[in-house]
């Protein structure tokens, strides 16, 4: 299929506090158009997730249900319904045969590719931003507000809660070893804490609002923020290795392309981008999205996007 890229000029004008003489600044991006066009979600398309082996895609959304789609030809495979309140997260499990979503009532459901819930995990009524399973399928965690819930799976069985004073947890993760739990606050803070004993290793004062999104990748943690910047830091020491202003109004979602070599941005201004560290300039952006872009995952060969518009869309991104 042949690819068509136009190369829109975006004015960006930043005025200065107290100048009124700012002048606009003109960048200029090649923009792509979607292959697909994923229709299912009947509100705002929250979570994203690639199955290993790209057979299959996971979604969640603010209508409450998840969705299992078959990659190859786009379509649902089955809905699954059985939330209560928005779905803010759903996941895979690292040996495909289990996903997990969770929810604002403080649910996480887990259940099989048939789309049967075969566990509820209940966060006592709080709200449930995040989730996510260690590499391992040892371990299956929630970040709430002012808490994260790590579960032994399959059992389900309490295995740690760590306090995180009264921010809530958007974005956790498990690192490649699965020896540390990273994840990212409201207060705009990503901390580390050692899976052994929940014991914090690491703060990293990442951003000025909250973070939305985080990724990991060989020793990088990436995160987006609603200041709007995407950063990298070094997972051993939190030490900063790169900075861009991503996108106006505030960035959703971020992730890493599978061999590490590019990022995917979504953010409040409808678009999502897509990056190679240390670069200043998007090298793509992808428009097509009426509103808010809060999800980004890739294949190998595709980016998926998830928006506000209860769209999914899925682009060539080489």
């Amino acid at each position: 299929m042949k690819l068509f890229f136009l190369t829109l000029f975006l004015c960006l004008t930043s005025f200065a506090a107290g100048k009124k003489d700012a002048k606009p600044i003109t960048v200029a991006y090649d923009v792509v158009f979607p292959l697909k066009d994923l229709r299912g979600h009947r509100a705002a398309v929250t979570s994203l997730a690639v199955s290993e082996g790209e057979k299959y895609l996971l979604s969640g959304s603010q209508d409450t249900n998840v969705i299992l789609w078959t990659l190859k030809n786009a379509r649902i495979k089955k809905v699954m319904v059985g939330h209560k309140a928005p779905v803010t997260g759903a996941v895979f499990s690292p040996d495909n045969e289990n996903l997990a979503s969770s929810d604002t009532n403080g649910f996480l459901e887990v259940w099989d590719l048939s789309g049967e819930n075969i566990k509820t995990l209940t966060s006592k009524n709080i709200v449930l931003y995040s989730v996510a399973f260690a590499n391992g399928g040892y371990f299956l965690a929630g970040g709430s507000s002012g808490n994260i819930m790590v579960w032994n799976f399959p059992e389900g069985t309490p295995y740690r809660t760590i306090k995180t004073e009264s921010h809530s947890v958007n974005s956790l993760l498990f690192n490649s070893p699965d020896s540390h739990l990273i994840y990212a606050l409201a207060s705009g803070e990503i901390k580390i804490t050692r899976v052994s004993d929940m014991k914090e290793m690491l703060t990293i004062k990442a951003h000025s609002d909250s973070i939305k999104s985080l990724a990991y990748y060989g020793n990088s943690i990436a995160s987006c923020s609603m200041d709007g910047y995407l950063k990298v830091w070094n997972f051993s020491d939190g030490k900063p290795l790169y900075s861009v202003f991503a996108h106006q109004g505030g960035c959703r979602a971020v992730a890493f392309s599978k061999d590490g070599e590019y990022l995917a941005t979504g953010g409040m201004d409808n678009y999502a981008k897509l990056w190679k560290i240390g670069g200043k300039e998007a090298l793509k952006m992808f428009g097509g999205h009426v509103d808010s872009v809060d999800a980004v995952v890739f294949s190998r060969k595709y980016l998926i996007t998830g928006s506000k518009d209860r769209s999914i869309k899925i682009w060539p991104y080489k």
